[in-house]
C-alpha cells in the first residue's frame, strides 16, 4: 500500500477552519463572518 500524503488533509483542515470563520458572529450590525464584513 503507498503511503498517505498530508496535503489533502492539511486543505481539508484549512477548509474547516474558513467555514468555522465564516459563520462566525461578529460584533457589528450587519455583518455575517469577518471577511464579508470586509468586503461590504
Amino acid at each position: 500500500m503507498k503511503p498517505r500524503g498530508n496535503t489533502l488533509d492539511i486543505i481539508r483542515l484549512l477548509a474547516c477552519f474558513m467555514v468555522v470563520l465564516m459563520h462566525s458572529p461578529l460584533p457589528s450590525d450587519n455583518a455575517n463572518g469577518p471577511y464579508l464584513a470586509i468586503i461590504k
